[in-house]
């Protein structure tokens, strides 16, 4: 055990897999956070329509794009229309480059570099921490020969490689909660849904805290998820706010996707695996020793 929990006197409890299954909702949390933005885009959306200003189209830039506009066009035209329609843009000329931070990966075919083989890179841009966020980790056993990065406590690789291929990763940013406004009673012991009252269903949880009382939280949720009004931007005093939340509304677990891409051969074990990753969402790039590269998104 780590010396320092002697230094502060305290044993942790034993860990479980619901510990690891923690580990990765907390990451979605942290990589996922358009949900925590949705208030202020009702806001600006409000003030448009008072102020009557129409919306302008949206641009997008076809030769930074994997996925192009055609493409776009053509796999989902109805998905493209409303895009058109709803979202406002803003023109990559009036798009502060400078002011972006963000990771990267790519991947290059074998066909133009100098081995012949493909090259992958992948470089997530996370602040330093202690403790960090990423440890580096060689998993050798049973159908596993592989090495990557993982969240401590959990033993799944968000980026890796094995003897047949690597695969590395960046956020993608998707959506992966909506904010509901919800109409509650007077005393907050029921909303409205459909037309019809309903009660909100509320649980106590006790956080200790080392050398002082332990502190009550009560947890309120409706039919379609907790009330998170506390934890908003610009949310008014009289309106009140659910989640939806993939992570804790999906009765899964990326953990098993990534178990399947560790130790996986090719690129349709990979895929396979990736459709049982949720959350967070990410960009994936891939490559193997038979020369295939592939991008892929998962969420």
């Amino acid at each position: 055990m780590n010396p320092v929990f002697d230094e502060i006197g305290i044993v942790p409890d034993p860990w479980t897999v619901a510990d690891s299954i923690a580990v990765w909702m907390r990451l979605s949390e942290r990589f996922d956070r358009s949900w925590q933005n949705e208030v202020t885009a009702l806001r600006n959306y409000e003030q448009r329509l008072r102020s009557g200003v129409t919306q302008d189209p949206i641009v997008i830039d076809n030769s930074a794009a994997i996925v192009t506009e055609s493409d776009f066009l053509r796999t989902d035209p109805d998905a493209y229309r409303r895009l058109m329609e709803e979202r406002p843009g803003e023109s990559s000329e009036r798009f502060e480059w400078d002011s972006l931070k963000a990771s990267h990966a790519w991947t290059v075919s074998g066909s133009k570099t100098l081995t012949g083989s493909p090259l992958l890179e992948s470089d997530p841009q996370i602040a330093v921490t202690l403790p960090s966020l990423w440890y580096e980790i060689h998993l050798s056993g049973g159908n596993y020969n592989v090495r990557g990065i993982c969240v401590a406590g959990s033993p799944g690789f968000l980026i890796g490689w094995n003897e047949y291929l690597a695969w590395g990763a960046t956020a993608l940013g998707s959506d992966n909660g909506d904010l509901f406004q919800e109409r509650l009673s007077e005393d907050r012991s029921e909303f409205l849904f459909k037309d019809v009252w309903y009660p909100v269903q509320s649980t106590t949880e006790v956080i200790n805290v080392r050398d002082e009382e332990p502190v009550e939280i009560t947890v309120s949720k409706t039919i379609h998820g907790p009330l998170v009004d506390s934890f908003l931007k610009g949310a008014g005093r009289a309106e009140n706010f659910s989640l939806k939340y993939v992570a804790i509304d999906e009765m899964k677990t990326p953990i098993t996707g990534m178990l399947s891409m560790m130790r996986s051969r090719n690129w349709e074990e990979f895929t396979g695996g990736l459709s049982d990753y949720m959350f967070p969402g990410i960009h994936v790039v891939y490559a193997d020793v038979s020369g295939n590269i592939g991008y892929h998104t998962a969420a």
